[in-house]
């Protein structure tokens, strides 16, 4: 069906008719059915996948391990009290002059 906009519009639903006859009921039925049946007769025809193979053992060494630092106090004591910018000054990041 085109839209009034040119573009077509994919319609997959078929048309509603009353009263519904049982031909419609049972053609639906078979088709449904003969889908089923050919869905899993396609499915149990495919090829096997690879045998499973035997993976390494992975056994972790924590004599190597890098141990984390945790520190113990805040870097930062005091709590904000001025004013919170939403700008970035590169000013700021620079070493201050002597």
């Amino acid at each position: 069906m085109a839209t009034p906009s040119g573009d077509l519009e994919l319609n997959l639903l078929r048309e509603w008719r009353e009263p519904l006859e049982p031909r419609r009921i049972a053609l639906s039925a078979a088709g449904s059915f003969l889908f089923h049946v050919v869905a899993l007769v396609g499915m149990y025809s495919l090829p096997e996948n690879s045998p499973i193979r035997e993976t390494p053992l992975v056994v972790a060494d924590l004599r190597r391990s890098i141990p984390l630092y945790v520190p113990k106090e805040l870097t930062q004591r005091d709590m904000n009290r001025g004013k919170i910018t939403k700008t970035l000054d590169v000013r700021s990041s620079a070493p201050p002059s002597p």
